[in-house]
């Protein structure tokens, strides 16, 4: 698609002072007047999970952040509105030649690429 929007909120240049920066989001695709999009710029240096034990997404601490700290301080009332839930299919892992579970499928607001 090549375009971009801005939508939220979020600190981004690191000086807490002149407050969040609006972020920039890349069109990856339109359907249905809905767009799928994802942040130019990384918006958080998280890890995958709060400790080292084996986790599924549906489980892990970084999809509960996205979908409750990071929705709510993002975005604006009239943002969120916006922001749809989409059923989120995570497939079986077999990139290292075994299969590794996906888990079950989850409903999010915000959610992460796969492999």
């Amino acid at each position: 698609m090549g375009d971009s929007v801005m939508f939220g909120c979020y600190e981004q240049d690191n000086n807490v002072e002149n407050g969040p920066e609006e972020i920039e989001w890349l069109v990856l695709d339109e359907n249905d007047g809905k767009l799928f999009l994802l942040s130019k710029m990384c918006l958080q240096d998280s890890a995958y999970h709060d400790n080292y034990d084996p986790v599924v997404w549906e489980h892990c601490s970084l999809r509960k952040w996205l979908n409750t700290d990071f929705l709510e301080n993002t975005f604006s009332d009239s943002e969120k509105e916006k922001i749809v839930e989409t059923i989120v299919v995570n497939e079986d892992n077999v990139a290292w030649g075994e299969v590794i579970d996906g888990g079950n499928d989850t409903r999010d607001r915000i959610f992460l690429l796969s492999i």
